[in-house]
């Protein structure tokens, strides 16, 4: 159908208001159709009833069989060859000529078949235009009023034997029939330019619908937030490039998508969940993991409901907003404070120890949950289960738990179940008599009958034998030992506490650890985190280290980007392997500790896991310090004194960079601020 419609009063033709080529096979097969049905019902007429070729319905039939092959040969001429107007107008000729044939078969101006003129007309203006239909009226009222002055004349020879009157009789007759006609044609051209009108109107509406939202999705997709909006149901209806580079999502289409499913799909752990009201603002944060790394993302993501123009919920808009560096920056300005917190002119204070717990170190939130539940349990006398990683210091919350407790004045008896020899670990625990097997040549109390009174550590419980947990079942159970060849069971007063870093359960599945030893162990369990789960607490960890480890007074001095390297790395062997990083550097370093006095698998961030971004400070090169070497120099020499020179002329070099900022000047020598002022005045550089 046409789109562009030109006003009919103007009486032009215009190529887009003419028919379509399709629009004209339609009415041909239409045509084609309907011919096809009236030539049946004349064929079977004429074929049962035996009529002869002079009677009305055999000339009838044979101007139906010959319009009925025109219109067929149109329709291949139309399906072969593009048509034009010329194409368009034979066809309205034919119908005329054909309905005035059907008048002149049937009875001239008495047929019944005057009224097909009619549907002509409509078809020309609402096909065509108005003044096209009006010249089709004047061809259709030419062609009857020739036929009916014709057939009174006997111009036409008269097919019908039904009388007809006098001409006279007829001029009210075309005069009716020409207004009709008139009329009709008028009317269908009205009624063509209201439905193009329509049409027009709305094609411009979708048209102006479709600029809006080609407008408004670019408009979305030139912003830096990421958006996603999404139906009632949480689908997805547009998601904008800003949201797929941020949230990393798959290039795929995702509109009619679940937003939840696709969210979770992309982060397993993050528990995003569409919300049941979404007609309320909502902003949260989240903390993401993707599947395939073990990098983390920092989301704010503010979700706010579309409103139609009826006051409804139609849908909501996510935005989001990537501030991961955001919350980096504001880790290490958290962190930098949490240095200067600890420094002093001399070096690191002692503020590492937790108040109620010495020994401990940590200020992390996980470490502070697990003080609190050393502290509640430690009054109690239940059986404690305590799991991590090696070198997570097991031992040193069992030994808090001791002292914590009542039992704090008896004895604490740290046992090694792992370091024992299978065939020695039951004469050990229990104990044993003299000539009980070769080389007892006394009696032995065992580590159970050490600790009674007290508090008893089985460290690597996983390690025990089979037979052996059956025995500490009992012991347990009875409370009651029997020592090796002894004859009678001796009562035992002992608080268990075990250690593992195996997991229990899976042993316990696996037929390789006793279930109902499990449960007798396992009445109250703290769970050790990792050092690489709490790398807040490394600079506390570093400042109680490096004051056990020193060898006089002064505390050495750790730089920024030595501290910074200890946060990236993974640290598999936990505290443990901290204080042997920590004594190592502070062998090679003296009094600061530079990056180089680190293991090369730090600095170079070689470790399994050094890459994944737990740290809580911004990565840096791993570029060692520049050491100056005379090749041409000559022993003996002071070294002191070579050292003093070259410390002098890197401050010197600093203080004129900087153009005199001691802050920026600490920056580029990579060390703290006190310990740079504290070489100002060794060296009287102040001014």
């Amino acid at each position: 159908m046409v789109a562009n419609v030109e006003r009919e009063d103007t009486g032009t033709i215009s190529a887009s208001t003419l028919p379509s080529q399709y629009e004209t096979s339609c009415l041909i097969a239409v045509r084609v159709c309907l011919l096809a049905i009236a030539l049946l019902c004349t064929t079977a007429y004429v074929v049962y009833n035996n009529v002869s070729y002079e009677s009305a319905a055999f000339k009838l039939y044979k101007p139906i069989a010959f319009f009925f092959g025109f219109c067929a040969i149109s329709g291949i001429w139309i399906a072969w060859k593009k048509t034009g107007v010329l194409f368009t107008y034979i066809q309205f000729i034919a119908d005329a000529i054909f309905i005035t044939v059907i008048i002149w078969l049937t009875g001239g101006g008495m047929s019944p078949f005057l009224a097909l003129y009619v549907p002509l007309i409509i078809g020309a203006g609402l096909l065509v235009n108005r003044t096209i239909a009006l010249t089709i009226v004047a061809v259709c009222f030419t062609m009857y009023a020739a036929l009916i002055f014709g057939m009174e004349y006997n111009l036409i020879t008269s097919v019908h034997t039904i009388s007809t009157p006098r001409a006279q009789g007829y001029f009210p007759q075309l005069l009716g029939l020409g207004s009709a006609m008139i009329l009709v044609a008028i009317g269908a051209g009205y009624l063509r330019s209201v439905i193009y009108t329509g049409i027009s109107v709305a094609s411009q509406s979708q048209r102006s619908l479709q600029e809006l939202e080609h407008a408004q999705k670019a408009l979305v997709d030139g912003i830096s937030e990421g958006i996603i909006s999404i139906n009632p149901e949480g689908i997805i209806t547009h998601v904008n490039q800003a949201a797929r580079s941020i949230l990393e999502l798959p290039d795929e289409p995702l509109s009619g998508q679940s937003l939840q499913a696709v969210f979770n799909r992309v982060f397993p752990e993050s528990g995003f969940s569409y919300p049941k009201n979404n007609s309320a603002i909502i902003k949260r944060e989240l903390s993401l993991r993707r599947r395939d790394s073990e990098e983390k993302l920092h989301i704010v993501y503010i979700s706010k409901p579309i409103i139609n123009e009826h006051g409804e919920c139609s849908g909501s808009l996510y935005i989001f907003r990537d501030v991961t560096e955001l919350r980096s920056i504001e880790a290490q300005l958290e962190w930098q404070e949490k240095l200067k917190e600890i420094e002093t002119d001399s070096g690191l204070v002692d503020k590492s120890s937790h108040p109620d717990l010495p020994g401990f170190v940590g200020e992390s939130p996980i470490m502070q949950k697990v003080f609190r539940l050393i502290k509640r349990v430690a009054p109690s006398d239940a059986s404690i289960l305590i799991t991590g990683e090696s070198g997570t210091g097991k031992e040193l919350v069992a030994r808090a738990i001791h002292l914590g407790g009542e039992r704090s004045t008896g004895p604490f008896i740290a046992v090694n179940c792992g370091a024992i020899p299978e065939n020695l670990i039951e004469s050990q625990l229990f104990g044993h008599k003299r000539g009980s097997f070769t080389g007892a040549d006394s009696d032995h109390k065992g580590y159970f009958q050490q600790a009674d009174g007290g508090t008893i550590f089985l460290d690597e419980l996983g390690e025990l034998p089979l037979h052996m947990q059956t025995k500490l079942l009992r012991v347990l159970q009875e409370r009651v030992i029997r020592m090796v060849g002894g004859e009678r069971d001796i009562p035992v007063d002992v608080r268990v506490i075990s250690a593992t870093n195996r997991n229990l359960k899976q042993e316990v599945e696996k037929k390789a650890f006793r279930e109902d030893l499990f449960y007798r162990l396992n009445v109250i369990t703290i769970s050790l985190p990792p050092l690489r789960d709490r790398k807040s607490d490394i600079p506390l960890l570093a400042n109680a280290i490096l004051r056990k480890l020193r060898t006089n007074g002064t505390i050495p001095s750790v730089t920024p980007q030595t501290m910074r390297l200890l946060a990236d790395y993974s640290f598999p062997g936990n505290v443990r392997e901290l204080e042997n990083i920590l004594e190592r550097a502070l062998i090679l370093g003296g009094e600061v500790l530079l990056p180089e006095h680190l293991p090369e698998a730090i600095r170079n961030r070689q470790s399994a896991e050094s890459s994944q971004s737990h740290s809580y400070l911004p990565a840096i090169t791993s570029n060692e310090t520049e050491i100056i070497v005379d090749e041409n120099m000559t022993l003996p020499i002071s070294l002191d004194d070579l050292l003093e020179r070259i410390e002098k002329h890197y401050l010197e070099a600093a203080m004129a960079k900087s153009n005199g900022v001691k802050t920026r000047a600490a920056e580029m020598l990579g060390i703290n601020f006190r310990s740079f002022r504290y070489r100002l005045q060794k060296f009287d550089l102040n001014e």
